[in-house]
Order: C-alpha cells, then structure tokens, then sequence
C-alpha cells in the first residue's frame, strides 16, 4: 500500500510541474537526519515528552500561482510502545504532540504516508527523500546520571585559560534534572565556580578526588541550578606558557565529573 501510495504520488508531482511555466519547475534533493524529534531522551516521573517532526529545516513553504502549501504536506503517523498516548496521524510539515509517560522507557514511531516530501519555495520545490518509518526512545531517569566535562585548555592572550563547560540540559536532560554532586577528577588541586541563574559566584577550591554537592556550605545558594562550570588548577602547571605572539605551550584539560538527579 505504501509502494502503490509513493507511485500516486510521483505522478502527481509530475503533472503539478507540468502545470507551472515551462522550465520553472525543479526539483532539490535536500536529505535531512531523521525526521523525528523526542525530547527530552531522558525524563524524570511526571515529566512530558515531545514528539515532533520538521520537514522544513528552515526552509519557508512558498506554493506556485493556484496552489497552497496544503497541497503538499504529508501526513506523519505517531505510535508508541508501551503505549503512552492514542496513535495520531498527524498532517503538516511541522507538527508534533506531547504526553507524560509512565513507564521505565517509551520507544516512538514516526511513520510518514510518502518515500519523498516535496517543499515548494520561492526558488522552486525541495524534496525531502528516502523517507522511512524512524523510532526514538526515551527513559525514566532512577538514581543519578552522571556525565564528564572537559575544560580544554587555552591560552587567552597573556594568560592561560582552561574553559568553562556546560552543565548537560535540555533536550538531553529533562527539565528538573538538578546538580547533586560536582567532583574534581584531576590529578591536582583546582578552583571551581558554578554558574548559573540566581547564583551567587564564588571560587572553590577542590583536591584531587574530592566532591562537593549543593547545600554544602561551601557552595552558594541554588548552587543545584548550576548550568556552567569554570576551572582553573590551584597552582599553574609547569611548562605552561601563554605569550601575545606565541609561542605558546597551553594548560592540560581539566575534567569535572558532574552528577544530576530528578529534584
């Protein structure tokens, strides 16, 4: 039936170009990853889930003189294993739909009614090709996740600098993921400065191996809701130099092991 559907629907395409002025119909292949969407990948009890799938990819539906952008658009069928919401047939370039799920982990099907999606632009149509059925899951988070940063170093003109890294967020980590425990998994001393909204910043100084977690007194209020970590070691390493000219020998990387939990 799709064979039968992904033929009709050539022909069709066929006699619309048919239909515009001659030699102003042409055809882009434009590939693009697959086309669903599921965030967060990760979610705490009680949170939502999108579904969502974008054909446009930026691009801006502009239908030839008689025609409508509806003339185009595909219809995406949504399924879910275990079943987390009714199957939806979706009709759209962009569309999605959102549920809570309730169980350990939920695996969604994106299933487009088409082999190729054609996008009419202001400079003639794109095509969106080899389109098949696209699964993603996602899992309830249970205990903590803990994740590596990893403060490349630089030097930043006269000084050496080791940068700052990101807390993992959305869409790889649900919205109420909060920091638990921030460790220092280097071989020397360091000073740490979380970052984030509502946060007063201040240095704290870490020895190899030692961890620190929010409501530490150590740590500022909010200190959970770090979304960025900065790094220097508590004494320069040897052998680091950093000159306006060069040449320079930058710091080692630094790393940060960062746990996060459902708050």
């Amino acid at each position: 039936m799709r064979a039968r559907r992904s033929l009709l629907f050539r022909y069709c395409v066929i006699a619309i170009c048919a239909s515009v002025v001659a030699n102003a119909c042409s055809v882009e292949p434009r590939p693009v990853p697959p086309v669903g969407r599921l965030a967060p990948q990760q979610y705490c009890p009680g949170d939502n889930v999108r579904a969502s799938f974008d054909f446009l990819a930026g691009e801006i539906c502009s239908a030839p003189s008689g025609m409508t952008c509806g003339d185009f658009v595909p219809t995406v069928r949504i399924t879910s294993a275990p079943e987390a919401f009714p199957p939806a047939a979706l009709r759209g370039y962009i569309d999605g739909i959102t549920f809570m799920p309730t169980t350990d982990r939920v695996a969604v099907t994106f299933d487009t009614d088409r082999e190729t999606v054609l996008i009419p632009t202001a400079r003639g149509f794109i095509s969106r090709p080899n389109l098949a059925p696209h699964t993603l899951a996602a899992t309830r988070i249970d205990g903590t996740v803990d994740t590596v940063l990893t403060h490349g170093g630089v030097c930043a003109g006269r000084g050496p600098l080791n940068t700052p890294a990101s807390v993992p967020s959305l869409p790889r980590v649900p919205l109420h993921m909060n920091l638990v425990r921030v460790c220092n998994i280097n071989g020397v001393a360091v000073v740490i400065t979380l970052l984030g909204s509502g946060i007063d910043t201040y240095p704290v100084e870490l020895t190899p191996g030692q961890c620190i977690a929010p409501g530490d007194p150590l740590l500022p209020i909010a200190a959970n809701r770090a979304r960025t970590i900065e790094i220097r070691p508590l004494t320069p390493a040897p052998g680091t130099m950093c000159t306006p000219t060069g040449p320079n020998t930058p710091p080692l990387p630094l790393r940060t092991q960062v746990s996060m939990a459902c708050r």
